[in-house]
């Protein structure tokens, strides 16, 4: 008798996990399919089992170090606004035996245009990371945006550099959009949110979003040149309105009461426009 429970107990043990594997196959081809329909809407290349070379491209970024047992899939390349972008689902796994973790998400990949930017990790900020800052873990916070460092910790080799690129603007950008991860790493830009992977129906408003985070960046590193303090720094010409507080920093494209400085005239752009 007990001996047949037992093998009752090891049917249904086998079938339940069986029926598991079995929806999760169905539910990963139902997502290919639907990422193979996005792919051809913005005529991007699909690759349903990933490409091992785009795990070398980001093997420099902060998440592509994390685990073990990273995996892409669904990857979706081309380009969108002139931009070469890869657009994947990553998974990697953590621990091992009852406390092992999966995490999956989907990675937004931009190829930068024009200079390369300073290297950075920018990720929410968790009640440890705070407390790792009390013992010299490094966070970039600036004073004049405390929500932003409430909601984020930025990490870099150059302190200074990652400072110039997160302008006002920037900082304001992320401010209003909490849980986002940006990695940066000279020329390419990666946007993802931990552990969450895009639904096929709002992948186009997530492509939208990591093109508009690499514009906002692409268009300060035109003008970091002329924003960052020089040992003989330009003289301000009359009228600039833009550079009161920082008339050191302004380099002048014309003379007189009409003039403007690059600072201003950027700053008079679209807010958050695509790179051209």
């Amino acid at each position: 008798m007990n001996t047949n429970i037992a093998i009752l107990l090891v049917l249904v043990a086998a079938a339940g996990v069986g029926a598991v594997i079995f929806l999760s196959h169905r539910l990963q081809k139902k997502r290919a399919e639907a990422m193979a329909r996005i792919a051809g809407e913005l005529k991007l290349v699909f690759t349903p089992e990933g490409d091992e070379t785009v795990m070398s491209e980001h093997a420099a970024f902060h998440l592509f170090s994390q685990g073990r047992s990273r995996k892409i899939r669904n990857l979706l390349r081309g380009t969108v606004h002139d931009s070469n972008i890869a657009i994947f689902d990553y998974q990697y796994t953590v621990g091992a035996g009852k406390h092992q973790h999966t995490w999956n998400q989907t990675v937004i990949s931009l190829r930068l245009q024009g200079r390369n930017l300073p290297a950075f990790s920018m990720r929410p900020e968790q009640v440890w990371h705070k407390l790792g800052s009390m013992m010299g873990y490094q966070d970039i916070d600036f004073e004049s945006n405390p929500n932003f460092s409430k909601k984020y910790l930025l990490r870099g080799p150059d302190d200074a550099a990652i400072r110039s690129v997160f302008t006002s603007r920037v900082l304001m950008f992320f401010e209003s959009e909490p849980g986002l991860c940006v990695e940066v790493d000279g020329r390419a830009l990666i946007v993802y949110r931990h552990s969450v992977r895009a639904k096929p129906e709002t992948l186009r408003e997530s492509v939208e979003k990591g093109v508009q985070i690499a514009g906002l960046f692409q268009r300060w590193s035109r003008f970091v040149w002329v924003i960052l303090p020089t040992r003989n720094p330009p003289p301000r010409a009359h009228g600039c309105r833009a550079c009161r507080r920082e008339e050191d920093r302004c380099l002048p494209v014309s003379r007189g009461a009409e003039s403007r400085c690059i600072r201003e005239r950027s700053l008079r752009r679209p807010a958050f426009e695509a790179p051209a």
